[in-house]
């Protein structure tokens, strides 16, 4: 079946995969990132866009670890960008759809982990992995916050982001700071608005 012929039927589907198609079906869809030509690249985004939220959350959370992984591993290959950019479609199309919101405060974990490893990856992957962060903190906050330890990574993360060399990752994770603050409670986000304030102030 031809990607475009899959993008139409993902639309269409009013029913969600058992869990071992939903694997194969992520699996595959993740693979025409790879492909050489920019317009299946599109297509794999869009489906991977459909698709996550007819997954189960297991399955969802498993996809984007993959895909963070490949992000960290692949470094500044040409394929860095279609991996970052469909990061962001599906963390984007998981925060408006009310039942598979459920699973995005479990990607709080491998996106933390990968930009913690991931200080050089080129500035137009940071911005986009910094959108889908911004999605998981801002609809999932307070389900991330019941974790001390991602929530210490996050904080780490943003904080050493902001003084970034770039100044489009720079805004974007001084955007995504604000993000932490205002939607994950607890006394690391205190931390960190005070931290900000001493910088502002020095």
């Amino acid at each position: 079946m031809a990607a475009s012929d899959l993008l139409d039927l993902l639309k269409k589907l009013d029913i969600s995969f058992m869990k071992d198609e939903g694997k194969q079906c992520m699996t595959a869809l993740v693979k025409l990132l790879y492909d050489s030509q920019s317009h299946v690249q599109n297509l794999g985004m869009d489906c991977l866009g459909q698709a996550v939220c007819l997954v189960d959350a297991e399955t969802a959370k498993e996809a984007v670890s993959s895909i963070c992984c490949e992000i960290q591993q692949r470094g500044t290959s040409a394929e860095t960008t279609a991996l970052s950019v469909a990061l962001r479609v599906m963390s984007g199309r998981i925060s408006e759809d009310a039942d598979a919101k459920k699973v995005l405060g479990s990607l709080a974990v491998p996106i933390a982990s990968m930009l913690s490893n991931s200080p050089d990856m080129p500035s137009d992957v940071a911005v986009d992995v910094f959108a889908a962060l911004s999605d998981v903190l801002t609809h999932a906050g307070a389900q991330v916050a019941t974790d001390s330890e991602v929530v210490n990574q996050i904080q780490e993360v943003l904080l050493s982001f902001i003084s970034h060399s770039n100044l489009s990752v720079r805004r974007r994770a001084i955007a995504v700071l604000g993000a932490f603050v205002v939607h994950v409670p607890g006394e690391q986000s205190e931390k960190a608005l005070a931290i900000i304030f001493q910088r502002y102030e020095a």
